[in-house]
């Protein structure tokens, strides 16, 4: 029987660390060049991984590039606003942005430093509306509110708390059906973490003590990730094994503490 080995792969952002545990198996030798070779883990577990990756895709670009300074958007429609199909609703959101933005160049002579990330959902009903994370230090709520004027748009910034973005399913909604091909959008040169690859730290009884009903991400927090804090263990099997998944977050953050009763307390001073 092969032997295995369980690979670490983490997606760091400045506050956040995203980790995927599953084993692979172990192989030898090294590859042309003098790389070592690494095992590769079953279908079912590496399709799995990639659908999972995909959806965590954009909490990934959200973490790195936004903090509590910037605006969550979430425009809906008046009625006899309502767009009539897909096309007529992106083009909405791409005006609202291209309006905000020209605010932004107005204020500082260049768009540099304008950063969005949308999401153009239609419900059961039929009704669109928008979601949006917005980077446009000096553009008022107030020029926000205006710059729609199709209907309610209440701009607040941005909150964090252990679990990440606070709000942030209103990006997936589940339960809506999302416009066109994509299901999101940002602007150009938003950083992406790049996945971090280990096969020798963790191992099987390691991942054994975060399966169950009380995982032991004290223990694991301490040993492998010092200074930081796991607030979430979500475990997933499949035909072809087991893979978990980690939500961390820096204890000692810039965002949020929470005090001895464990009410959290906001460091940025708009919230």
């Amino acid at each position: 029987m092969a032997r295995t080995q369980v690979r670490e792969v983490r997606y760091d952002t400045p506050q956040y660390k995203r980790v995927l545990l599953y084993t692979v198996r172990k192989v030898g030798g090294r590859k042309a060049g003098g790389r070592v070779r690494r095992g590769e883990p079953t279908r079912e577990v590496q399709a799995a991984l990639n659908a999972r990756n995909a959806a965590r895709m954009l909490s990934d670009i959200l973490h790195l590039n936004f903090k509590p300074s910037d605006c969550a958007i979430h425009p809906t429609y008046a009625e006899g606003s309502m767009p009539a199909d897909d096309e007529s609703a992106h083009r909405d959101v791409i005006n609202y942005i291209r309006r905000v933005r020209r605010i932004f160049v107005k204020l500082h002579g260049t768009a540099r430093g304008f950063k969005y990330v949308y999401v153009t959902a239609r419900t059961k009903t039929g009704r669109y509306h928008h979601h949006l994370a917005i980077s446009a230090a000096g553009v008022s709520f107030r020029e926000l509110i205006n710059a729609w004027g199709l209907g309610r748009c209440n701009p607040r910034h941005l909150e964090f708390n252990e679990n990440g973005l606070v709000g942030l399913s209103h990006y997936y909604a589940k339960d809506q059906e999302y416009v066109g091909s994509r299901r999101w959008g940002c602007s150009k040169g938003l950083a992406r973490p790049a996945p971090r690859v280990n096969d020798t730290k963790f191992c099987q009884k390691d991942m054994a003590s975060l399966c169950g009903e009380n995982p032991d991400t004290e223990r694991i927090a301490d040993k492998y990730y010092p200074g930081w804090t796991i607030s979430d263990v979500t475990t997933q099997t499949t035909p072809g094994g087991t893979f978990i998944e980690l939500f961390i977050y820096k204890t000692d953050n810039a965002y949020f503490n929470y005090d001895r009763w464990g009410r959290i307390h906001y460091k940025f001073e708009g919230i």
